[in-house]
């Protein structure tokens, strides 16, 4: 089955290639697919079952609310409502807590795991208000504005004199428990524009904030994990735990690498910047066809001799904030073939996610 629809993909990228060269070729429309939506299709085909379950089938088939949440957001990209409702539908009926946020692991045929992420929430509502917007259907933006503001009440703390997005409630006591690659600028903007507008502009000046103090300083990595003092100061920590994998250390390795490809795709050059930092150093951990590892100290160190798709993503991300969009095609191209050969539920979401977000307006322009 995998390597079916691993071939499929394959003749998909290849008619995006012909495309290029020949429009006539790609239908009576004229209108020829790009990556972003074949990636988008391909995650959404192979990884959403019948009912709209996200299943990870390399990890148990099992469903966590950030998968669901991406399903939603690419299912937006492409336009395909139907999936988008499937996918919504599943969420609510399974996922949904009382308090409005969504428990994060399901297995077998129940929650596993209740405690909410806030990236998943966050997502979750920047997808409805997108879909709003998309499919012009105002009620979306109404369950957008009210997950919002559950987000806002339940995952929020007051540090420094600003809200600051914490990685669930269970991470709201000082030092507060954050995980960066959750600050989501074009979520805060999607939000803001749907009611609570300082308080969304006021979460993305602390998700800087936090950035800039818990990264490393050469090169300036990102963490992925950090804590907050109640006066807003920031350092980076190992993973709690129960976290990505527990007693991890401090390091810049699988949930960091999506800060890259967040603050890239924001209108805000103070994200661009703090992605852009780290070009330099993956410019060179990914010249002459190198793969990146999977994670590295805080000062540059590998930590693993693997890697996933999604850290050629990353860089991809770090390139297209330094305006290097030759060089972030190239790596996403890369990210695209790496995970044709070592396919990992993860790897085809971001790259999926990576090409809509560095590659398109389709889920919002800046306005």
């Amino acid at each position: 089955m995998m390597r079916n629809r691993r071939n499929l993909l394959a003749t998909a990228l290849a008619v995006v290639a012909i495309c290029s060269f020949a429009v006539e070729s790609c239908g009576a429309s004229g209108r020829k697919p790009t990556p972003a939506n074949v990636s988008a299709n391909y995650f959404l085909s192979h990884y959403v079952d019948g009912s709209g379950r996200v299943i990870r089938y390399d990890q148990g088939d099992t469903t966590v609310s950030e998968g669901q949440a991406y399903a939603m957001l690419l299912a937006v990209a492409v336009g395909n409502r139907q999936e988008f409702d499937r996918v919504w539908s599943w969420t609510q009926h399974h996922l949904r807590r009382p308090d409005g946020l969504f428990s994060y692991l399901w297995a077998n045929g129940k929650v596993t795991g209740r405690d909410p992420a806030s990236d998943a929430d966050l997502d979750t509502a920047r997808a409805l208000a997108a879909a709003a917007r998309r499919f012009k259907h105002p009620p979306y933006a109404r369950q957008a504005r009210a997950l919002g503001h559950d987000i806002l009440r339940k995952e929020t703390v007051s540090a420094g004199g600003k809200p600051l997005l914490v990685a669930g409630p269970w991470g709201r006591a000082a030092p507060y428990t954050v995980d960066p690659s959750y600050f989501s600028p074009n979520a805060y903007n999607a939000l803001a524009r749907l009611g609570r507008r300082q308080a969304w502009r006021q979460l993305a000046q602390s998700s800087y904030k936090v950035l800039k103090q818990s990264r490393g300083g050469n090169p300036p990595l990102p963490p992925d994990w950090a804590k907050v003092k109640p006066d807003g100061a920031a350092y980076a920590s190992s993973a709690p735990h129960g976290a990505s994998g527990g007693a991890a250390p401090m390091r810049y390795g699988p949930d960091a690498t999506r800060v890259l490809v967040r603050m890239a795709e924001s209108c805000d050059p103070r994200a661009h910047r703090l992605a852009a930092a780290a070009w330099p150093f993956l410019s060179r951990a990914t010249a002459g066809g190198r793969d990146p590892a999977f994670a590295y100290d805080l000062s540059g160190r590998p930590m693993t001799s693997n890697t996933n798709a999604v850290t050629l993503v990353a860089a991809a991300g770090a390139a297209t904030a330094a305006g290097n969009n030759k060089a972030a095609g190239g790596l996403l191209n890369r990210a695209q073939a790496f995970d044709g050969a070592h396919p990992t539920y993860y790897g085809d979401a971001w790259v999926a996610l990576g090409r809509v977000m560095l590659q398109t307006h389709l889920l919002g322009s800046c306005p």
